[in-house]
């Protein structure tokens, strides 16, 4: 692993911002220069996970449980002593590793507050970062690929990079271009949450009344929710003055292939509430505590699974229109093929699917 070291300017201050790039062998294969999404940081890339919200909602859903042995029979209309639970988390691999293991050579950096700058300022540092990276691996006139690879706002980052940089030498060498569930024609979400807030905490915190269920759907929709709650999401919104400047006169590179990925899923992970089972209330054995209260998993009606099941004012919030954040058809380019994915906003950086489509794209 080398450091690749680059200097940009942010409020009129220079900054040093710090790369990780891993070689490999192959000289054929594209270079892949990973630009995460709003909020995000390199780890989006190596190991997603660490946003704890990698649930496996296909699996197998909680244990049954031994409550012990009891006087009575459980009161009627009583719950167990479980609180509301998700899906457990299943290991993921990140697309960064995936990509390594192939014998892609990768560059990944976290971008100078992603969630405070515009994203024209973000361009700007990754303006700094390729240009690093093309002097690092034999400058402009090498024959080495570069790929750009892009999550969410991170997408409109390198469409604002390419527009102001195309036919320099910054660009030569670029060959692949691909987005992963950018809003590349905004969110409607982001022009609710400008106005409304967090709207996806608002839809779902009056849909239970018990606080622990609440306290659980707000903890795990909460990194989709700060996606809607930064200073830079007016440049997110469908028909922003920022999209209006990004697509007038935008045309792609020549020689470069664009491809865009959507997703289609709202799901997030199952809800579970454990009940008694009916022998619970049936003695069991002759002896003073007779009543053996057991339980097992049954999903919330109307909340599970999370957050399909919410009710939805646009395509972004629809289950099979959308990814919790953004609309798949909000995620195309005109002048760009497209990939539709059945994962939600976060899923696209561990769905294995997508990541065999990614190397395949890059092949």
């Amino acid at each position: 692993m080398t450091d690749i070291r680059y200097t940009f300017s942010h409020q009129g201050k220079a900054r040093i911002g710090r790369a990780s790039f891993e070689d490999t062998k192959d000289r054929n294969k594209p270079i892949v220069v990973m630009v995460h999404g709003q909020g995000g940081n390199l780890g989006d890339w190596i190991q997603p996970g660490y946003h704890k919200i990698n649930f496996d909602y296909e699996g197998p859903g909680p244990a049954v449980q031994n409550h012990g042995w009891h006087l009575g029979p459980p009161l009627p209309m009583t719950f167990p002593p479980v609180l509301p639970m998700a899906d457990r988390r299943k290991s993921v691999v990140g697309i960064q590793p995936y990509l390594k293991q192939r014998g892609f050579p990768t560059v990944v950096y976290t971008q100078h507050q992603s969630d405070r700058v515009s994203i024209q300022q973000s361009a700007l540092e990754l303006e700094a970062l390729v240009g690093a990276v093309v002097q690092a691996t034999g400058g402009p006139a090498s024959p080495r690929p570069i790929a750009l690879l892009a999550h969410s706002r991170g997408g409109l980052v390198v469409r604002a990079f390419l527009k102001d940089n195309g036919g320099t030498d910054l660009t030569r060498r670029i060959s692949r271009v691909i987005t992963l569930i950018s809003p590349h024609q905004g969110s409607q979400l982001a022009n609710l949450s400008v106005a409304a807030g967090v709207p996806i905490e608002v839809l779902v915190s009056g849909l239970s009344t018990v606080s622990s269920l609440t306290s659980l759907i707000r903890s795990i929709l909460k990194p989709f929710a700060d996606w809607l709650s930064n200073d830079s999401r007016k440049d997110l919104q469908v028909g922003s003055q920022f999209l209006q400047r990004l697509a007038h006169g935008e045309a792609p590179l020549p020689g470069v292939r664009y491809v865009t990925f959507g997703g289609t899923s709202t799901t997030v992970t199952r809800i579970w509430q454990h009940v008694y089972t009916p022998d619970s209330y049936v003695p069991r054995r002759m002896h003073l505590k007779s009543f053996n209260h057991r339980s097992f998993a049954v999903q919330w009606p109307m909340i599970s699974p999370l957050a399909e099941t919410i009710p939805a004012p646009c395509d972004e919030l629809r289950h099979g229109r959308g990814d919790l954040l953004v609309s798949n058809e909000r995620s195309k380019l005109p002048f760009s093929l497209h990939r539709t994915m059945h994962v939600n906003h976060a899923e696209v950086l561990w769905d294995d699917r997508t990541k065999v489509e990614i190397a395949d794209l890059l092949s």
